[in-house]
């Protein structure tokens, strides 16, 4: 599906908040320091191009900071601001007299390019700016009798690879532990569909950046006669048959687009699908499964499904069309099951009268 969401959507991205927070806190301080450092330059050194290029560096800081209180600010700006923030270290370096030992902060580079910017360019953002900062000390110390140029060199990179190695092993260690309880949390622990939760974040998502012709159709699958496969062949061969069937319908319309939200219900959805589309998928679902063998061991099943369909309308929330669809579905279920039916209620029918419906069928 062209608009189909992915898990890294649906449910909050954690190291982007951490970024975020990381980010936040550089920043602020950042804004402060580098105010300080521009009154200094101007009363105690009368450095006015150093300190104008430090004013400017406090007000972009504070901008960033005040974006990222306000939850406006665009992720892809971390990463301009990780690389402004390394290119004005490097700056200093090169214009600042060695012995003021502004090379020192250098050794803080890689904690916070792999906060910003997560493992893959925090490696590679990291290992230039060593090389780059490397080549403008050894430059300054040549031209400099107050060090020796090789144990400066020595310490200075040997303490930057160590926090290097730290900070890479501390990120990928977390990324890894992050996936796992991002994965925990979307899925279910039997066919490894989605889950209600990630049906929840996944339609706010979609009704949060909705644009006018957008459309969203939402299908509720039923396992006719489920209760009875438990009874008369156990508990264990009805879970072969969910996670079967979860890969079935995963295989038509993608995995992104399968949640699991109850004992042997299913839901479905489809973006930028209008409702016969919708109802084409359908009823391909229900024939692909009414055709396939289900084979465990010496048992044979054949199964059916029914199906109730819904269409977002403006206004709706989800548990609105998650009714809708499931009044659908009774009706297929109460009229002979191994069916598709679609919600016919337009923009100007209210719930509660579909509802009513529903009830007093």
């Amino acid at each position: 599906m062209q608009n189909a969401l992915k898990m890294d959507d649906r449910l909050p991205n954690k190291s982007y908040l951490l970024r975020t927070s990381v980010l936040s806190g550089i920043s602020l301080f950042l804004s402060l320091i580098a105010l300080f450092f521009a009154l200094f330059h101007v009363i105690h050194r009368s450095e006015l191009f150093l300190a104008f290029v430090e004013c400017i560096l406090s007000a972009y800081s504070y901008l960033i900071y005040t974006q990222l209180k306000q939850k406006r600010y665009p992720k892809r700006y971390i990463l301009y601001y990780a690389y402004y923030l390394m290119f004005m270290l490097l700056v200093g370096t090169y214009f600042q007299p060695i012995a003021q030992g502004l090379f020192v902060w250098s050794c803080l580079a890689p904690i916070v390019l792999y906060l910003l910017l997560g493992i893959k360019h925090g490696m590679y953002t990291s290992g230039l700016f060593l090389a780059i900062q490397s080549a403008i000390i050894i430059m300054k110390l040549n031209q400099s009798e107050t060090y020796s140029m090789l144990e400066s060199m020595f310490n200075l990179v040997l303490c930057y690879i160590g926090i290097w190695i730290v900070s890479h092993l501390y990120e990928s260690n977390r990324s890894d532990i992050e996936n796992s309880l991002m994965y925990l949390a979307s899925r279910d622990s039997l066919t490894g569909a989605h889950n209600r939760l990630s049906l929840s974040t996944s339609f706010h998502r979609f009704t949060s950046t909705k644009k006018e012709q957008q459309h969203l159709s939402l299908l509720i699958l039923d396992i006719d006669y489920f209760k009875q496969i438990n009874d008369r062949f156990g508990h264990d061969i009805g879970d072969k048959v969910l996670i079967e069937t979860s890969l079935i319908i995963s295989r038509i319309v993608g995995d992104e687009n399968l949640f699991r939200i109850g004992g042997e219900e299913f839901c479905i959805t489809l973006f930028d699908v209008d409702l016969n589309e919708a109802k084409k998928i359908g009823e391909k679902l229900r024939h692909t499964i009414s055709n396939h063998l289900f084979n465990f061991g010496d048992k044979r099943l054949q199964l059916t499904l029914s199906i109730g369909i819904c269409r977002y309308r403006n206004g709706d929330n989800l548990s609105d069309i998650l009714k809708l669809a499931d009044i659908e579905l009774y009706k297929a279920k109460k009229n002979g099951k191994n069916q598709v039916r679609i919600c016919q209620a337009d923009a100007q029918t209210s719930l509660e009268d579909d509802v009513e419906q529903y009830k007093s069928a």
